[in-house]
């Protein structure tokens, strides 16, 4: 890791993906840094923390535009990952798929970062935001009104297995994000066959992908 991290004026790209022996203090080397890293990739690596990962987003939230952080298999992600992913205000493309250690409460933190411009304080938010993966993550309603605080730009979500979600805040998701195009929904039992027929009324060009089980 001491040897990538020397490539900061120039690396844009990076996926260690499944590297088993990197570590927090791996990726602390990265921290004296700001990378232009517009792609990062971090799925199923057993060796970080929460930390770890969240010294790695932070070296690169003013560019980063694609993050992959699936199937972690952390017992906890805590805060410290989603204050720096806030940060992230380019980002087009998010996948968390099958980190069930992530829940409601983390998503808290996507609409409290604040950016000072002179005397005035903003929420930049995520506007870019097209392509939200969150399928198997333990969260429910609370978590999607939280996520559309900071972007109205979704087109294509996957929240599939999130067995906590009902119709409630899957309408919402639909009347707030105007280009949004695609839906998983499988295994929500909350989900019924008129909220469907329903929606397919209102948003006959919408798709959707569903099975109860």
């Amino acid at each position: 890791m001491l040897f990538i991290s020397g490539l900061h004026k120039t690396l844009t790209f990076l996926d260690i993906s499944y590297a088993t022996k990197v570590t927090d203090e791996g990726l602390k080397h990265f921290e004296p840094h700001q990378y232009e890293l517009s792609s990062l990739i971090l799925n199923n690596i057993p060796g970080i923390t929460s930390a770890g990962l969240s010294i790695i987003i932070g070296c690169c939230s003013d560019y980063l535009m694609e993050l992959e952080a699936a199937l972690l298999p952390q017992p906890e992600v805590k805060g410290d990952f989603f204050v720096n992913l806030a940060k992230c205000s380019q980002l087009e493309y998010l996948d968390l798929t099958g980190n069930h250690n992530i829940d409601d409460m983390s998503f808290t933190f996507l609409s409290k970062h604040e950016v000072i411009n002179g005397t005035e304080k903003f929420k930049p938010g995520m506007p870019y935001l097209h392509t939200v993966r969150l399928s198997g993550l333990n969260i429910g309603d609370f978590a999607i009104m939280e996520l559309l605080k900071v972007t109205k730009s979704i087109e294509h979500i996957e929240i599939a297995k999130c067995t906590n979600m009902t119709e409630s805040s899957i309408n919402k998701l639909i009347e707030t994000c105007e280009n949004l195009q695609y839906v998983n929904m499988n295994g929500i039992p909350a989900i019924s066959y008129p909220f469907l027929d329903d929606v397919i009324k209102r948003k006959p060009e919408l798709m959707m992908k569903r099975y109860k089980f």
